[in-house]
């Protein structure tokens, strides 16, 4: 009976601190100039904090692809993900696969549809 109890002490631990350091668990309200002067290197990744706040609040919802590019900035050069349309790297690592997050983004009739985000 100890023994049960104190591995699912230790489980519960172990939960704990895994959640208390996986990128992106901090969430921070989205802020365009933040956004756009926001390095993909930073520590802590803002754009990867601002995220869900950006999808939350439906601020891409019926923004052609120019009016989101005004909002974001610049996309990334490089497409890694060939069926999305514009790419925004998020910068952070995964604690198992050390690659960055990507915010990847699809458009329908030139309006924002959908959005992911990805890790390379």
């Amino acid at each position: 009976m100890k023994a049960k109890l104190f591995f699912l002490g230790l489980f519960l631990l172990l939960v704990i601190v895994v959640l208390s350091i996986v990128p992106g668990s901090a969430q921070e309200e989205f802020s365009r100039e933040i956004w756009r002067a926001s390095s993909s290197e930073a520590d802590p990744p803002r754009r990867l904090q601002m995220v869900s706040d950006l999808l939350d609040r439906g601020l891409l919802a019926g923004l052609s692809r120019e009016e989101v590019i005004e909002l974001l900035g610049p996309p990334a050069k490089a497409n890694h993900f060939k069926d999305y349309d514009l790419m925004y790297r998020l910068g952070g690592k995964g604690l198992i696969f050390k690659s960055p997050f990507y915010f990847a983004l699809q458009f329908e009739d030139d309006r924002f549809h959908s959005a992911k985000v990805l890790q390379d």
